[in-house]
């Protein structure tokens, strides 16, 4: 998994680089999302901030709904950070949308 960009790993370690870069991914309030069986999903609010974060820990592509917007900063390979909206996660992707 190290040498696989595209690796669960790289992914994690991926979204704890960003949790310790983004302050309000680590403190204020935590909202859990209504998600479907394989995502993650939660809000993470400090302030007027409010960051939305979703993993896809399953092999398929699993659709959420009302697609949802924001900044997005896509956290894996497999995902291009140019989407403006979510209506579906890609197979093990992790997309944070904020602030919203």
């Amino acid at each position: 998994m190290r040498d696989d960009p595209s690796s669960i790993l790289h992914l994690y370690r991926d979204l704890l680089a960003l949790r310790r870069r983004v302050p309000a991914l680590h403190r204020g309030s935590l909202e859990l999302l209504d998600t479907p069986e394989g995502v993650v999903g939660f809000d993470r609010i400090d302030g007027d901030e409010r960051w939305r974060v979703l993993v896809n820990f399953t092999a398929d592509e699993v659709p959420i709904g009302e697609p949802m917007t924001g900044r997005p900063i896509s956290i894996t390979s497999a995902a291009s950070s140019d989407r403006r909206d979510v209506a579906a996660l890609l197979p093990d992707e992790a997309v944070v949308l904020g602030p919203t």
